[in-house]
């Protein structure tokens, strides 16, 4: 019978294993609509002038591209969720592993252990 510590521990993986998703949709919507969205939609709020008069047209533009951007984000992590990608916590990052271990000052802390060349 599974007990109360496998179950959390269960959640907790599963938290893990989506949760570079669960950011990725939330930066994307929050970063285009504070970017993009609500600067010009604002600016033309305050005007109080017509919404499609000459002088809103790159208001209109910008918040268009923001629109076009957070609906393209949102669809690459759908479309990475549905892929089966999930999130690599705790794993070792792919740039990191093309370094071969027996490579001169592999580590870093080679770099201030190493006796300087006379």
């Amino acid at each position: 019978m599974a007990t109360h510590h496998d179950y959390t521990r269960h959640c907790h993986h599963l938290s893990h294993r989506f949760h570079g998703n669960g950011l990725e949709l939330n930066g994307v919507m929050a970063a285009a609509r504070l970017a993009y969205i609500f600067p010009p939609a604002c600016v033309m709020k305050l005007q109080n002038d017509r919404s499609l008069c000459v002088k809103n047209i790159p208001r209109l533009v910008i918040a268009t591209f923001g629109v076009v951007v957070a609906v393209a984000g949102v669809a690459v992590v759908v479309m990475r969720i549905a892929n089966g990608v999930t999130s690599n916590y705790g794993q070792e990052p792919t740039y990191c592993s093309h370094w071969p271990e027996s490579a001169p000052n592999a580590n870093a802390s080679s770099l201030y252990t190493s006796p300087a060349p006379l």
